[in-house]
């Protein structure tokens, strides 16, 4: 059985620099639900700035 390795990772909004911290084991996946498919406050962030005023960093890998 194979173990799935996620990551750690911190969104922040370049123009008011507030910051979201998430996990994922599916990076492409959870950043296409971020834009297009939730109602969270960081989802509700990206629609009203657009997704070129976010920075991404991955903090942690393979945890």
């Amino acid at each position: 059985m194979s173990e799935q390795t996620g990551i750690i990772y911190l969104l922040t909004n370049d123009v008011n620099g507030k910051q979201y911290v998430g996990q994922t084991v599916n990076k492409t996946r959870r950043f296409k639900r971020h834009r297009y498919c939730s109602s969270a406050k960081i989802d509700q962030a990206i629609d009203e700035y657009g997704w070129g005023n976010f920075s991404v960093e991955i903090l942690e890998s393979e945890v």
